[in-house]
């Protein structure tokens, strides 16, 4: 049997290739530590929280997610929270969700709905929405999320509004994908982690820098001070990570 013999600049690779992921390895162990310490300060009663439950807007954008309006938005309306409103930006009056959104309406008087008018042309449509639910709420917290998502239970707006502290600006929630058995879809939920562990990581070294738009909450008197998304409204995506 021939032994496997390695030239010296093959061995020079392999040696870089081994300090890059040792450095990936320790970069990640510091960022998700950051994430463990905080839910171990968590359940030892060591964050402090508000005992107030402010009054807060969940704003949703939607389009051509009739039958998940259908599904889910019912989730948000019944969650157990004291004072919240819920506004509902549809990007599409052909879907028959203008008239799901109507009934819907009947049977839970805190929910509102507008729509993006057909002119509005070369602007991102996602924020062009959030902008306008911004400006249709009634209350300084304003909470986003996505029509085609659940919250896992009738308590997270209260989770949310906990961290409404004084001090508070934003506040970045955690989401994930929904089990399926598939390759495609365990790579996503894979990736979707260590996007996770990083935005997290670094908020919590006091280094944010982007959130999930399916789960996050910040002030309605932050978001026009810094003027919204007016700087690149005719960028597609950033409505997460560009403020």
């Amino acid at each position: 049997m021939e032994a496997i013999v390695f030239s010296v600049l093959e061995l020079t690779f392999l040696s870089i290739l081994g300090i890059l992921w040792l450095i990936q390895l320790i970069y990640y162990f510091a960022l998700y530590n950051r994430i463990h310490k905080r839910r171990v300060a968590i359940k030892k009663r060591k964050v402090r929280f508000t005992p107030e439950l402010f009054p807060l807007s969940v704003i949703i954008y939607t389009r051509d997610d009739c039958e998940k309006l259908r599904k889910f938005l019912p989730m948000i309306l019944e969650q157990d929270y004291p004072e919240f409103e819920v506004i509902v930006i549809n990007d599409s009056l052909e879907n028959g969700s203008e008239e799901l959104l109507s009934l819907m309406k009947k049977q839970y008087p805190h929910l509102h709905y507008t729509f993006i008018p057909t002119s509005a042309r070369y602007v991102c449509r996602k924020k062009l929405a959030l902008t306008l639910g911004a400006k249709a709420s009634n209350y300084e917290w304003l909470v986003f999320t996505e029509a085609d998502c659940y919250p896992a239970s009738n308590k997270w707006l209260r989770l949310m509004a906990r961290n409404f502290t004084v001090d508070t600006q934003i506040v970045l929630g955690y989401s994930n994908f929904q089990y399926k058995n598939d390759w495609s879809h365990k790579y996503k939920t894979f990736d979707l982690l260590f996007m996770s562990i990083r935005y997290l990581g670094f908020a919590l070294a006091n280094k944010p820098y982007m959130g999930i738009g399916r789960n996050m909450a910040y002030r309605k008197e932050l978001f026009f001070k810094q003027k919204g998304f007016s700087s690149h409204l005719n960028l597609n995506g950033g409505a997460d990570d560009l403020f």
